[in-house]
């Protein structure tokens, strides 16, 4: 485990390590205060979850177990409770949806089932409710679910993506952007939208400026960013509708990062070029240009959680 002071630039320092070793295909969400960590995969699926206090460094620690070993998975936060849904169990494609509360630690509660059994969907949300859409079942799928994080229960149809995918997504506080992914026949360049506290399928918001395999997401109340899949970085304006527009590029082509913002800053690590590369770079988000280099990872990886 890596940390970085958004703020500032520099190499990566250590944080600590995961406690059970080497994972990927992991999913991360969180607090303010604390990192819950979704292991994924580690020579097989695996059920462990295990946290970090955001503030201090230190190995992760035991959180608890899912009630089934998968990667592959979706998870997303608010300050409360962590949702943690769908995935790959080794077998396929799986629909059972888990939650924990972040400030206790324990195993993973059943919360309810996702419409149909499905892995590596965008999520995003608000602080109340948690939209989930795309992914892979045996096939790209179009389909959108909503769960409400203080209520149990299973998922809710909330409609559909104007194509099948797998997503990057982002959100404001009312509004969640699908933005490109891995398409039925191809990468796509289709943008998309819902308001988070309605259902309906998703809008038509307009085009990337390129196709391309799940990007990360993320930005501020108002504007949204992508980057990865290529080396293209675009933005939008959330509560606009129109294509994006070139933001700059990263330092070269790279799949898989991971990615986090502060409200002015947004910082892209690591993936593959195709080898696994330890690069961090970062953006202001307000403004355009070519990535900056923040300083190095302490080992090259890709297709981890930020």
């Amino acid at each position: 485990i890596d940390f970085i002071t958004v703020t500032s630039t520099g190499n990566a320092s250590d944080f600590g390590d995961v406690y059970t070793g080497t994972t990927q295909y992991s999913s991360a969400a969180g607090s303010d205060t604390r990192g819950i960590l979704y292991h994924g995969f580690s020579g097989g699926h695996t059920n462990i979850i295990s946290y970090v206090t955001i503030a201090s460094t230190g190995n992760s620690t035991d959180f608890g177990d899912l009630t089934q070993a998968k990667s592959y998975t979706c998870s997303a936060s608010n300050n409360i409770r962590s949702i943690n849904a769908g995935g790959n169990d080794g077998t396929g494609s799986v629909n059972d949806i888990e939650y924990l509360n972040i400030a206790s630690t324990g195993n993973g509660t059943d919360f309810g089932n996702l419409s149909a059994s499905t892995r590596s969907k965008g999520v995003a949300g608000s602080t109340t409710r948690i939209v989930m859409g795309g992914g892979y079942t045996t096939s790209k799928v179009n389909t959108i679910d909503f769960v409400t994080i203080p209520t149990s229960g299973d998922a809710t149809d909330f409609g559909d993506l104007t194509v099948n995918r797998t997503s990057g997504a982002l959100a404001s506080s009312t509004r969640c952007v699908f933005g490109s992914g891995s398409g039925s026949s191809g990468n796509s360049n289709v943008m998309d939208y819902v308001t988070i506290a309605s259902t309906g399928n998703a809008t038509d918001f307009g085009d990337a400026t390129v196709a391309r395999d799940t990007p990360a997401g993320t930005g501020t109340a108002t504007r949204g960013v992508f980057g990865g899949g290529t080396n293209v970085i675009e933005y939008i304006t959330v509560a606009s509708t129109g294509d994006a527009t070139d933001f700059g590029d990263l330092e070269e082509t790279t799949q898989n990062v991971a990615a986090l913002s502060s409200p002015t800053r947004m910082v892209m690590g690591g993936g593959n070029t195709p080898s696994n590369i330890n690069t961090i770079q970062y953006i202001t988000i307000s403004s355009t240009g070519d990535t900056t280099d923040f300083g190095d990872l302490t080992v090259g990886r890709a297709t981890y959680g930020g």
